[in-house]
């Protein structure tokens, strides 16, 4: 009986032993699971925070895209008018040659008619 009750003295503070150390064991565990749940939640905040400027970004993106789009179609639109007043150029400067042509004309008639008036009274001269 007394083997007995030592035994069962020895088996009662091992399993106290044991009873304290699952104890730890377990606190131990519940630190590291609450860690674990606050790094968690730490994750999906910046994971939320990085969804909003993934968001953000997407919207920059695509107000980029259009500015770009604008700009091309003013660029295009830029490059008609240049086309046009290019082809307004060579017109007036055809225009320009045929006035000159003209102004040449016009000047060369004025000297042959200035010519003639000293000529006709010579000529009206010579015949007296």
């Amino acid at each position: 009986i007394v083997q007995l009750r030592r035994d069962l003295r020895d088996a009662l503070l091992m399993i106290d032993t044991l009873t304290d150390f699952a104890e730890e064991s377990i606190g131990e565990l519940q630190e590291d699971l609450e860690d674990t749940a606050e790094i968690a939640a730490d994750s999906k905040l910046e994971a939320e925070e990085a969804k909003a400027l993934a968001t953000e970004a997407k919207s920059i993106a695509d107000q980029l895209q259009t500015l770009v789009d604008e700009a091309n179609t003013l660029a295009d639109q830029a490059n008609t008018l240049a086309i046009e007043a290019n082809a307004y150029a060579e017109d007036a400067l055809k225009s320009s040659n045929r006035l000159t042509i003209v102004a040449y004309g016009a000047l060369i008639i004025s000297m042959i008619l200035v010519f003639m008036r000293f000529l006709g009274p010579l000529q009206i001269t010579r015949k007296t």
